[in-house]
């Protein structure tokens, strides 16, 4: 199969759908499929620019375009690439800020649909629109409402045979919008480099003097950390433990939060910055507890909670309160906690099954199967 996908941005390590791209284009590729990725709207370059990025070893064609390029000489680069390659699939990576500061590409759906004739289109929704919890603003529900109409727009232009979405939420969403998505579980942004997984894992990880735990990637703003870091405290004495935390990755001014709280209590704390992947599997790897800090409704769009879940840690949301305006209640996968602030019951009394995760290859071959069916 020749598929073509679409994103915004493809700067490594910046930017988190070019991460997830760069990975399923290169499971694809080793599956023998034809694949490249055209970066419509790279703020991160500032001159057209044709490369191969790497994937675990694969090698990839990109094509990047810079975020000042007039938009005339954008769609004429991307309607000769799209010649070049002549692909069967167009697969558009959909996040609404990806293509315009404000999150209003209008104009840009037309454009698309002048593209290609004979090629079939495939939308995948990472983000859908500002404004969808109970309580939004004004200005954010006006917003959202805005961005609806443009999702609509998209939908009615490129008439896409498939459209997925990681997140179970955004699924009921679009239902509402009168297409048929599906579910396409989303895989970790750190692949697991086995050699890295010490023999003694299990031992580690059963480990009652040292309760291990890690944040990692963005911090999200308004969890209940103080309540947490008490909760371990509490744990540490009950048990005689110690309990040490590791930060790692870009995660955002709300760092500052999680270590003033942490080290308060007396725990240990870690800080090691942006790191490789290789390096971050291996802390991973030598962690018991995973902490996210996503809102538990959306949940199943982290990549970092999807990496956790690869290196078999137990995942604890610690989050703050997020309704979304439809009525919808997220079920917890197996391997995952919520952190309830208010809950007499500590969160290390709960019996838990084993993880499970999603991970690249079988996501990447039910992407070729829902394409395939079409």
């Amino acid at each position: 199969m020749k598929i073509i996908f679409i994103c915004g941005s493809i700067e490594p390590g910046k930017d988190g759908v070019g991460d997830y791209i760069r990975r399923l284009a290169g499971s694809l590729i080793k599956k023998e499929h034809s694949v490249s990725v055209l970066a419509i709207n790279d703020f991160f370059v500032s001159y057209e620019e044709i490369t191969n990025q790497l994937s675990e070893g694969i090698k990839i064609p990109v094509l990047r375009l810079p975020g000042l390029l007039e938009k005339v000489k954008r769609f004429v680069r991307v309607k000769e690439w799209i010649d070049k390659n002549n692909p069967e699939w167009i697969s558009l990576q959909f996040v609404p800020f990806a293509f315009n500061a404000k999150g209003l590409p209008y104009g840009w759906a037309t454009e698309l649909s002048k593209l290609a004739k004979n090629v079939k289109w495939h939308i995948m929704f990472h983000e859908l629109w500002v404004g969808m919890t109970s309580n939004a603003s004004i200005k954010d529900y006006l917003w959202g409402k805005l961005q609806k109409k443009l999702i609509k727009k998209f939908l009615f232009k490129l008439q896409p045979l498939v459209v997925h979405t990681q997140t179970k939420l955004y699924l009921e969403y679009l239902k509402e919008l009168g297409c048929n998505p599906l579910y396409l579980p989303l895989f970790g942004n750190i692949y697991v480099v086995q050699n890295e997984i010490p023999n003694n894992l299990k031992s580690i990880r059963d480990s009652d003097n040292e309760l291990s735990f890690i944040l990692f990637g963005g911090i999200h703003a308004g969890a209940p950390v103080k309540k947490f870091v008490q909760q371990v405290l509490d744990q540490v004495k009950l048990i005689n433990a110690t309990a040490k935390l590791t930060i790692i990755g870009r995660c955002g001014s709300e760092q500052q939060v999680w270590e003033n709280d942490w080290t308060a209590a007396g725990l240990k704390l870690v800080v090691l910055g942006e790191q490789s992947s290789e390096r971050i599997s291996y802390e991973l790897s030598h962690s018991k507890y995973g902490i996210a800090t996503t809102p538990i409704s959306l949940m199943d769009k982290s990549g970092s909670v999807a990496a956790m879940l690869e290196h078999g840690l137990i995942v604890i949301n610690v989050s703050r309160d997020w309704n979304p305006s439809i009525n919808f209640k997220y079920q917890l996968d197996e391997g995952m906690i919520q952190f309830k602030p208010d809950d007499s019951k500590s969160i290390f009394e709960m019996k838990l099954s084993p993880p499970t995760s999603h991970n690249l290859a079988a996501v990447s071959d039910q992407f070729i199967y829902n394409l395939s069916s079409k």
